[in-house]
């Protein structure tokens, strides 16, 4: 300390600052007590206050931010007090569990900045800057990013207040907000900021001489988080940036080409690959580089050869930059490649790797590989033992240009995960063994990126011992030395929601992913909650599902349609009638996660609606229904046959015989609905007996209609036997009367099922087995020849082949004719002989 006060008096150096932070740091990191660092603190004049307490801070210490402040408290240094105080809160805001003493230290800085705009405004900046550590924190974030722009902006011109919210102090805010965007893959979040950046951006340039409000850092954050409905801003934004003089990096131009990949926009990403080859760091060759160096290598001293040299060494670095531009842009050719194999675009999908090495991208990230396996292996069958042995061979050819591209450890980890997108196990296991063997598990981040790879390929071959033993291996690092991807705990949990779930171990285990996670600062994916909540619609565990999505708010991940309708299915399975009604009811419970999908910027989806229509038929509650429906007319929403089924439903459950068949009528004549089995099934049940005969009439009327559509199944037939309608067709269309036309058994040689359903036709083959026994009852001749049944290939040959089977009956094919089967007279004697 000593020294570096002399040192600092010696060199004529301000005693604040940086000058005190090492000396100060390697005192307080011993373990200072509050004490000693006031003691320290009023030994230097309080000078080294914010460089102490800002390391800390960076060490997340937040006891030693707070004994720094308080020693600033006691000294009286009312400036440094306030600084410090900015950092503690900051570190409090992104310190989970402490988000209740972080408020109350913002609530005290805005206090005593009461009438000092500047201070006002460079407490919102910081404010932000430490929420936007947390993503849990997104609520907050939002709510305090609209404080700043209502108290420091007018709404009405878009002007901000320039002597507090100066230039430097909003694009601090943006800065942290799309920092946020990054972490929690907020996609509310990164519409509001998207829009609102680019109507500042454009006012401040206009106003103050071409200021660039939009960074590099802001734009590509908000083109990666681009959706279908903020596309056109982002592109916008993007464009206005680079007439601004921004200098956007190869990484922005690489998410641009990657925005329009990821919605499968071919013709724009094409174009704008085309852009990105065009820039400066694309058109530069390594080779002419390397070339002209080692012309010039020589050891002539001349002063003509040492330019040369000089030029020849500026070629070199230019090109070293250059080149770590161009490795940037890998990830737009693989998404481009990624976006041509989903639209089955095999071969241009190869020419894009071909054009990615012309342009000088060196192929070294896993995901441009996996894109190349995809592409070479086309469309070979999953099933199919020679499609297995082609993507084998396509797997290593893929491996084999991993050699030439990648080295050592590297080309090991890629060539791994390649193979487990690929699902060759005994070929993961083999790289798995030689990284091990080869002692490169020593390095903490290839142990990560193995786990990772690993999960994936046992979690693939159900292998859930597997994926706990592994998990257990991690575990047994401890916490601080490995942080696992997001991979990792989706197929762990995976593995436990697959097959016959164990919802509770995946509870269990969503808890630990989410811990582990805010570790990290980046927020759980969805796709790792919805896949516990539809173990839960499995495992009919409704209270589970609400818990995890309750779960995923606090850890503010936001929910996505596929959420809500998981958790609306789980609640729509187990409703009952015997259920508690009012708010807890299942109707409601539905009706109000609709509510909290609006709420989310989700727009219910027909299956949404149908689902909540389904929980208030199974649970009677028929007003809920017509409610329902009405909101999803209201909403735009054109209801589907499964909606008019379940509204259908609803009515049968309390007896309303007359308003399903209603029901059933506006499906038809309003909105033009197909009916399906489940409508004719829905039907059938509300005719039963003391139905009145006007409503009987009408439902016969509407099953005429729906026969036209629909071929009766097992279940429909047994319905129609019980119900008050008739069907024509079935009764004598079928009837063993129509089969047999005379007394002789010579008038029957062939029956065609061909037209018929699979219940109709075993209808058919049961009644003429029962006059065949009949006939032999009667001492008469059951049949004089064979009889052919033409069933065609397919579930009406299968059932008639099981029916045979069941009562012990021998069917021939016809020669030639796998199609019909026969029923030969010494097979018919044989049966009528058992007992």
């Amino acid at each position: 300390m000593e020294t570096a006060k002399t040192l600092a008096e010696r060199a004529g150096c301000e005693t604040r600052g940086v000058v005190f932070a090492p000396a100060l740091w390697a005192r307080a990191s011993g373990g200072w007590t509050r004490d000693e660092t006031r003691e320290a603190l009023r030994e230097l004049g309080g000078a080294g206050a914010v460089a102490l307490a800002t390391r800390y801070a960076r060490a997340r210490d937040v006891e030693g931010c707070e004994m720094v402040r308080g020693a600033c408290v006691d000294m009286g240094l009312v400036d440094d007090a306030r600084e410090v105080g900015m950092i503690l809160a900051k570190l409090l805001s992104a310190t989970p569990g402490r988000e209740g003493d972080a408020e109350r230290a913002w609530s005290d800085i805005a206090e005593s900045a009461r009438g000092n705009a500047a201070m006002r405004a460079e407490g919102h900046c910081v404010k932000l800057e430490g929420l936007c550590l947390n993503p849990s924190r997104v609520k907050a974030f939002v709510e305090a990013y609209d404080a700043f722009r209502e108290e420091f902006r007018d709404a009405t011109t878009g002007e901000w207040t320039r002597r507090a919210a100066t230039p430097a102090r909003v694009q601090r805010a943006y800065t942290a907000a799309c920092r946020l965007i990054n972490t929690s893959h907020s996609a509310k979040l990164a519409k509001k900021v998207t829009y609102d950046l680019l109507r500042d951006h454009q006012i401040m340039r206009r106003e103050l001489d071409g200021f660039a409000l939009a960074t590099d850092y802001c734009v590509c954050a908000l083109l990666g988080a681009a959706t279908p409905s903020t596309e056109h801003a982002a592109m916008e934004l993007f464009e206005i940036s680079l007439e601004s003089g921004v200098d956007l990096s190869a990484t922005t131009w690489s998410y641009v080409v990657s925005m329009y990949a990821g919605m499968n926009r071919v013709d724009e990403a094409i174009t704008m690959l085309d852009r990105l080859e065009a820039l400066p760091f694309m058109q530069s060759g390594t080779l002419g580089a390397l070339a002209f160096a080692a012309a010039f290598n020589n050891k002539d001293d001349s002063e003509a050869s040492i330019k040369l040299k000089k030029r020849a060494k500026e070629l070199q670095l230019a090109e070293a930059r250059n080149a770590a531009e161009r490795s940037k842009v890998e990830r737009a050719y693989a998404h481009v490649m990624r976006m041509l194999n989903a639209q089955g675009n095999f071969k241009f999908a190869l020419r894009v790797f071909t054009r990615m090495q012309s342009s000088g991208v060196r192929a070294t990230d896993s995901e441009t590989y996996v894109s190349l396996y995809n592409a070479l292996s086309e469309r070979t069958p999953v099933d199919d033992p020679l499609g297995k042995s082609v993507r084998r061979s396509n797997l290593h050819r893929v491996l084999q240009t991993i050699k030439t591209h990648l080295k050592d450890v590297e080309a090991l980890v890629v060539a791994l995960e390649v193979a487990s997108h690929a699902g060759v196990a005994d070929v993961c296991e083999d790289i798995h063994d030689r990284l091990r063997w080869n002692g490169h598990f020593k390095n903490a981040s290839v142990r990560t990126r193995v786990w990772q790879h690993m999960m994936t390929v046992r979690c693939n071959e159900r292998d859930r011992l597997g994926t706990l033993q592994l998990y257990e291996e991690w575990s047994r690092e401890g916490d601080d030395e490995i942080v696992v991807g997001d991979d990792f705990w989706f197929y762990l949990i995976k593995s436990y929601c697959d097959d016959t779930p164990n919802v509770d171990m995946a509870m269990a285990f969503l808890e630990r992913a989410v811990a582990a996670t805010s570790v990290t600062r980046k927020a759980t994916p969805p796709r790792t909650f919805n896949i516990v909540i539809q173990a839960c619609v499995r495992a009919r565990r409704p209270a589970l599902a609400l818990n995890v999505l309750a779960r995923m708010r606090d850890a503010s991940v936001t929910p996505t349609h596929i959420t809500y309708l998981f958790v609306m299915r789980a609640i729509e399975l187990t409703a009952t009638v015997e259920q508690p009604s009012g708010e807890d009811s299942s109707a409601n419970v539905c009706r109000s996660l609709i509510a909290d999908a609006r709420e989310d910027g989700i727009k219910p989806t027909p299956k949404m609606w149908s689902s909540a229509l389904r929980a208030c038929a199974r649970g009677g509650d028929v007003d809920a229904a017509k409610e329902v429906f009405a909101e999803m007319i209201s909403d735009g929403c054109e209801p589907s046959v499964h909606a008019f089924n379940a509204l259908m439903a609803a009515h049968v459950s309390k007896g309303d015989a007359r308003s399903a068949v209603e029901t059933y009528w506006t499906s038809r004549r309003e909105h033009d609905v197909t009916p399906d089995s489940t409508t004719m099934h829905t039907i059938l049940r509300a005719v039963g007996a003391g139905v009145p005969r006007d409503v009987v009439a009408s439902a016969a009327e509407a099953y005429a209609d729906m026969r036209a559509f629909i071929r009766p199944n097992n279940d429909i037939v047994a319905l129609l036997a019980e119900s008050a309608i008739s069907d024509i067709d079935i009764q004598s269309g079928m009837s063993a009367a129509r089969i047999f036309a005379g007394d002789h058994a010579d008038d029957v040689d062939r029956i065609d099922l061909r037209e018929r359903s699979v219940a109709e036709a075993r209808v058919v083959v049961l009644e003429l087995l029962q006059r065949i026994r009949d006939r032999a009852s009667a001492s008469r001749e059951p049949i004089a020849g064979d009889v052919r049944v033409i069933t065609g290939r397919g579930k009406v040959r299968d059932e008639i082949e099981k029916l045979a089977a069941d009562v012990c009956l021998v069917l021939a094919y016809a020669e030639n004719d796998d199609a019909t089967l026969v029923i030969t007279r010494e097979a018919c004697s044989h049966w009528l002989a058992k007992p």
